[in-house]
């Protein structure tokens, strides 16, 4: 991205019809210019007269730039979207074993209504969302509905310690981007009727900035900035759940070096993954998780466990 937006600044003052391979020279090796302006080319019609793929423009460039741009944000916000519930999914089985391990206290009917949907003898294949794994862990929605969606004011950019409005929230921020990912995979990127009624608010203030607005039946806006936006307040959500697991469980999950105690609060990336249980843990739990196939089966059938 920062290589796109360096170019594109590099040739602000070129005028718009001058042929892109004259336009790079100076700014990119030859070598590159040739193969990349040749591979350009055969994106475009041949020429009825030469027969030959017309030369790309300044112009030209400009303009898949823009669209390049956005379908970087696009799979971006995409990839952090999925990226994020598979982290609250491995995060709720963390918080599911600290209950077990460290409160000396057996499940409740939520609790174990979470992880009969872990099951893979009992989910049909399908794992919790984030919306049902907040539903049934008791005290997390509340609390991330009382916490800012990010730390500071998107336009006056005072420090928040509280949400803007009752609707423009932490846990608001994740059910709105989570939407805003479904409609760009299922609904081929229009803004449907579902997110413009229950998330207009949250994207006008949000995004105020930005200058950009929902229309129903639309593409979906982008901007430079909305992965920005949307990182940074799944970050501090991330950041706010491994904490309560770090506290909840006295240092044994929450953090990379766990079982152990946490000597740093910053890891080189990419940080090495342990496994979810380990000698000490759990024990039905770590069984399960080193056991075969065999010894899996036996199991569930002394539980009666549909296979």
């Amino acid at each position: 991205m920062l290589a796109l937006e360096g170019l594109r600044y590099q040739l602000r003052e070129e005028q718009a019809d001058r042929p892109l391979r004259k336009a790079l020279v100076g700014l990119v090796p030859p070598r590159i210019i040739m193969g990349f302006t040749e591979d350009y080319s055969k994106s475009f019609s041949k020429s009825e007269g030469s027969g030959k793929y017309d030369r790309p423009s300044v112009q030209d460039h400009r303009q898949e730039h823009q669209g390049v741009v956005r379908d970087i944000n696009e799979t971006s916000i995409t990839n952090l979207a999925g990226a994020f519930e598979a982290f609250v999914q491995c995060w709720a089985l963390n918080w599911l074993a600290t209950i077990l391990e460290c409160e000396g206290r057996t499940l409740n009917k939520e609790e174990r209504s979470l992880v009969d949907k872990f099951n893979p003898l009992l989910n049909k294949g399908y794992l919790p969302n984030i919306h049902t794994i907040f539903s049934l862990i008791s005290g997390v929605k509340e609390s991330l509905s009382l916490m800012p969606h990010t730390n500071r004011d998107p336009i006056t950019k005072t420090p928040l310690d509280k949400p803007i409005d009752r609707d423009i929230n932490a846990y608001r921020s994740i059910l709105f981007w989570r939407e805003y990912r479904n409609c760009s995979i299922h609904s081929s990127g229009i803004v449907t009727t579902k997110l413009f009624e229950k998330y207009r608010h949250f994207f006008d203030v949000t995004m105020e900035s930005f200058r950009i607005s929902l229309k129903p039946m639309t593409r979906l806006p982008y901007h430079e900035g909305t992965y920005g936006a949307m990182a940074a307040s799944h970050y501090r959500i991330a950041k706010y759940l491994n904490d309560i697991l770090e506290e909840r469980s006295r240092g044994r999950r929450g953090h990379p070096e766990s079982p152990a105690s946490k000597t740093t609060e910053n890891w080189p990336v990419p940080i090495r993954s342990r496994p979810l249980f380990q000698a000490g843990d759990h024990e039905l739990s770590l069984a399960w998780s080193i056991g075969t196939d065999a010894w899996r089966m036996a199991e569930a059938k002394t539980r009666k466990w549909q296979m």
